[in-house]
């Protein structure tokens, strides 16, 4: 969490200021992807406040394969692979961040440039 934070005032804001912003935008409350910048996008597939926290970094991913018994395997840019046992929450993770990255092209498409 105190990483998550260092990371988060580097652009003014505490992760709980980002996670009450995309409770709004999402209209959900529970493992809310985690907008730091536009480098890091963590998906919560074990929330940041559980014993074993597991996050993702959206824009390592370079592949998501789903396999038996509701497993996703997860491979990285680097090469590096994991297997996770919930397709579901990895699935519904990739959908929330979509949505996030959406809504931050959008607002700023719509930014006015003041010359």
């Amino acid at each position: 969490m105190g990483l998550l934070n260092l990371w988060s005032n580097h652009a003014l804001r505490s992760v709980e200021t980002t996670l009450r912003t995309t409770q709004k935008l999402l209209n959900c409350r529970h493992k809310l992807p985690l907008y730091i910048n536009s480098n890091m996008l963590f998906l919560q597939l074990r929330t940041i406040r559980s014993k074993t926290p597991f996050l993702i970094n959206y824009f390592a991913i370079a592949k998501l394969l789903p396999n038996r018994h509701n497993e996703t395997t997860i491979f990285f840019k680097s090469g590096v692979s994991v297997n996770f046992d919930s397709i579901h929450t990895t699935k519904r993770q990739l959908d929330l961040s979509k949505v996030i990255l959406e809504s931050l092209e959008s607002n700023t498409k719509n930014k006015k440039v003041f010359t």
